[in-house]
């Protein structure tokens, strides 16, 4: 296994431990589908069909901080998988639809137990993004 594949999954405990392991959470709809595992085009839209559900996912834009208005692809692979991993759960064991993710990007990386470092941060902002900007919908 490949050291950030331990790292994933190390992550996906630490999250799952936190609190009530009873309250780890993910929408079922998630479990019968997924985000794509490898990156689309920036305006491709995504599609996955699970048992009874469906999944679609349009990109979406954002503005950048100076204002300008970006399009932002489907997001996809693991970090974009952790990272609604943690917002599910978070939402869950505080019964609250707005997840509180910190002062800053670090602060919020240290609450999912994720270290600053390398491409780690450009990876999960680029995920973050995406996630905001993009419309899911469950069919």
């Amino acid at each position: 296994m490949l050291p950030e594949g331990k790292q994933l999954i190390d992550m996906a405990a630490a999250v799952m431990a936190e609190d009530d392991p009873a309250l780890s959470f993910t929408y079922s709809g998630f479990c019968l589908t997924s985000f794509p595992h490898k990156k689309l085009g920036d305006t491709e839209w995504w599609e996955r069909h699970g048992h009874n559900v469906t999944l679609t996912i349009d990109p979406g834009s954002l503005p950048n901080a100076d204002g300008v208005t970006r399009v932002h692809g489907v997001p996809y692979g693991s970090r974009a998988r952790m990272i609604m991993l943690y917002l599910q759960t978070r939402a869950v064991q505080t019964n609250n639809p707005e997840v509180e993710l910190g002062a800053s990007m670090r602060d919020w990386l240290g609450r999912m137990g994720i270290s600053v470092g390398g491409k780690t941060l450009k990876e999960v902002r680029d995920q973050a993004d995406r996630i905001a900007a993009c419309n899911l919908t469950f069919m």
